[in-house]
């Protein structure tokens, strides 16, 4: 299952940098890292700046970019546009509490940004291909078109990981101020660490032969190479073989919350304005998903765009009404509609809950009824 897990997401992760191979080429060759330190190096001896800084370790860079509340650095951005030519672009990035704006270039950062971004209730999405050294997020940008994808690059892993921490406490509200910070940067050091490949894996593949379709699902096995699988395969090997029984699963928890679908409950539905006959309702924390059978996303409808939601309890129909669109849906091979009822109650008491207007509540039977009001399948 661990071997599994590391194979999912390595190949979720990699699917929008391989579709995007000839997007931005100037900016995936190996020099990368060092024309952004060059520049780097060019910008400090013109503004009288000792290069000595950029041999600093890595707690004091987060320190310096962090230390008013803000999170500065060279990004590149890639916006998702039809019928236009698509590039990654150079920007300066500036992350204050939840919001995200971004400049032409440092100087300008007194002025007018070219876009302000609320990262509050977005989905924060890897983008990871360790082995190429591509370490992008992906922001999924709530709108009432449903939402608009917005691909941000690092340069380096340890890049990667302070601005994917700082995303993450973003969208769920909250600043780098926060000592979570610091553990989340962590985790997914050590995630990536995880990933890596090991030197031993060319070794393993001499010595085991495999059969790769025995470890990952039907699906990956139609859509790669057997050697590509295989590789993969014995690089996740290795980089658990040492572990013992306590870090094997703790490895386990974090391969596993860094898929794309984790804490996505899904059901098999019919939607009312649909001919196919079956399609997947995907219901996370923060949003509901259409899917296709293959759990493809078709649209995303956020929680906090939410008006009301009802069920026909004789017919078994469930209606969900959104800003500027209603969808109805049954549920299919006897799930009950009670059931997603429940589902959406729940998470818009867990989000009522975190709010300060709750928060400050103590009174918990208070609490306790309205879980049973927005639960409760009948008056």
């Amino acid at each position: 299952m661990e071997l599994q897990i590391q194979i999912q997401s390595h190949q979720s992760s990699s699917t929008l940098t391989s579709s995007n191979n000839d997007i931005g080429h100037e900016y995936d060759n190996a020099n990368d890292y060092d024309i952004d330190r060059a520049l780097e190096r060019l910008q400090d001896s013109l503004l009288g700046t000792n290069i000595t800084n950029t041999s600093k370790s890595a707690n004091t860079l987060i320190q310096k970019f962090s230390s008013n509340g803000e999170l500065c650095d060279y990004l590149r951005l890639l916006k998702s546009r039809r019928f236009t030519f698509k590039t990654l672009k150079r920007y300066w990035f500036v992350m204050r509490d939840t919001q995200l704006t971004y400049y032409a270039n440092e100087s300008q950062q007194r002025g007018t940004p070219i876009e302000k971004i609320s990262l509050k209730g977005c989905e924060i999405l890897p983008d990871v291909h360790i082995s190429s050294k591509k370490y992008a997020i992906r922001l999924m940008i709530p709108s009432l078109d449903g939402m608009n994808d917005t691909l941000i690059r690092c340069s380096t892993d340890e890049q990667y990981a302070k601005w994917m921490a700082a995303f993450r406490l973003a969208s769920k509200g909250r600043s780098i101020n926060e000592q979570s910070y610091e553990t989340e940067r962590e985790s997914i050091l050590a995630l990536l660490n995880m990933q890596r490949p090991s030197s031993s894996s060319n070794h393993q593949q001499n010595k085991f032969d495999i059969q790769s379709e025995n470890f990952v699902s039907p699906k990956f096995v139609r859509k790669y190479k057997t050697k590509q699988l295989t590789e993969r395969i014995l690089e996740a090997h290795a980089a658990v073989s040492n572990l013992d029984g306590t870090e094997a699963k703790l490895h386990y928890l974090k391969a596993w919350q860094a898929l794309p679908e984790f804490g996505i409950t899904t059901f098999i539905v019919k939607f009312k304005d649909s001919n196919k006959k079956e399609e997947l309702l995907g219901i996370a924390s923060n949003r509901l998903l259409r899917m296709t059978l293959t759990g493809d996303t078709l649209k995303t409808w956020w929680i906090s765009r939410m008006r009301s939601w009802n069920v026909n309890w004789e017919n078994r129909l469930v209606t969900i009404e959104f800003d500027g669109e209603t969808i109805h849906f049954l549920p299919l091979y006897g799930i009950e509609s009670k059931c997603i009822h429940e589902f959406i109650g729940a998470y818009i008491f867990l989000a009522m809950r975190s709010t300060t207007t709750m928060s400050d509540t103590n009174d918990l039977i208070q609490q306790e009824n309205l879980f049973q009001r927005l639960t409760a399948a009948y008056n």
